[in-house]
């Protein structure tokens, strides 16, 4: 016999897993992170985040090839796009993932700009790792345009 999804309520959850308690539905709209990064457990940072005044929208979705995001919306247009940060050959990367809590946050921002292309933007990777406290006073910092 399957339970309810222990997130969403309402799908059955038909896992063979007996420590998977969400359904597909949850895992591949993002919900799941949603909620883990809304835990005790996160120190309850996606919560912080969508609280602060700068922020528009923040929320976590599934970027395709079981790549999941976190996209935070800045009041001033500006995405701050944290996942898991790397640097190979001196490049700072961040790929779209919600790294484990011991990994730490990189830190993409993407500013829009005019050009003929209207989804054109600059992108920045920030240089540091930041864990979940330090990313919610980051984005709170961010309340300020960059130049």
């Amino acid at each position: 016999m399957s339970e309810k999804c222990s997130i969403c309520g309402v799908v059955e959850v038909f896992s063979t897993d007996p420590d998977r308690d969400y359904c597909l539905t949850c895992w591949m709209s993002g919900d799941y992170f949603d909620q883990m990064l809304c835990s005790d457990e996160r120190s309850n940072m996606l919560q912080r985040i969508r609280q602060l005044p700068n922020v528009v929208t923040a929320r976590v979705f599934h970027a395709g090839d079981s790549a999941f995001q976190l996209a935070i919306v800045l009041t001033d247009g500006r995405m701050v796009m944290p996942g898991l940060g790397g640097n190979i050959n001196g490049q700072q990367l961040v790929m779209p993932f919600v790294p484990p809590a011991d990994q730490g946050w990189g830190v993409l921002v993407r500013r829009p700009v005019e050009a003929d292309n209207e989804w054109a933007a600059t992108t920045s990777p920030l240089p540091e790792k930041y864990d979940d406290d330090e990313l919610v006073e980051l984005v709170a910092g961010l309340d300020v345009a960059l130049p």
